[in-house]
């Protein structure tokens, strides 16, 4: 059975590319990228808590990620969830 909420936490890129295209579909929502030169911050920490209560809840919102370096890129996501 798949887990009711999920979320990635990762340096590498999951998201973006030709060679992300294929599994793109399943991460969309569910990725926090790092940089391995930095670690996990707070603010990311933060940022895969509220995908996964987005998640529970069924909102529907959708995150495309926040880049490790803090920049960020097509975010979209429910502002009245918690961080």
């Amino acid at each position: 059975q798949a887990p009711a909420a999920w979320v990635c936490l990762d340096d590498e890129e999951l998201l973006d590319g030709e060679e992300c295209a294929e599994r793109r579909a399943m991460f969309e929502g569910h990725v926090v990228q790092t940089r391995s030169d930095v670690g996990l911050t707070a603010e990311q920490a933060a940022r895969a808590v509220a995908l996964l209560r987005a998640q529970l809840a069924g909102s529907g919102s959708t995150s495309k990620r926040r880049r490790g370096d803090g920049e960020e890129e097509g975010e979209e996501y429910d502002e009245n969830v918690t961080q």
